[in-house]
């Protein structure tokens, strides 16, 4: 559940920022069971910003019961440029 909650968060910096990110700390708290298999439905939020850090939450939810909450900071880097290839030689 733990991958699941960092691609929440990861997905909410991404849409809220538009800029790249990666996770320097997560904190998830689990707070139900779930069966193998049980389908998961989650929702993640952008709850503030400081310089290139990002701050987001996110909860998730297995037949209408809270399975785990969560909380992540990011630190954000603006998109590379792309850069021409060079000519394949050969």
């Amino acid at each position: 559940m733990s991958s699941f909650a960092d691609g929440l968060l990861a997905t909410a910096v991404r849409h809220e920022t538009k800029l790249r990110g990666v996770t320097i700390r997560m904190i998830c708290d689990l707070i139900g069971a779930v069966e193998a298999g049980a389908w998961l439905e989650g929702s993640a939020w952008l709850s503030g910003r400081d310089g290139d850090m990002a701050f987001a939450a996110a909860e998730a939810f297995a037949d209408g019961e809270l399975i785990f909450t969560a909380s992540g900071v990011f630190r954000t880097f603006a998109p590379k440029a792309s850069q021409p290839r060079p000519p394949h030689s050969g």
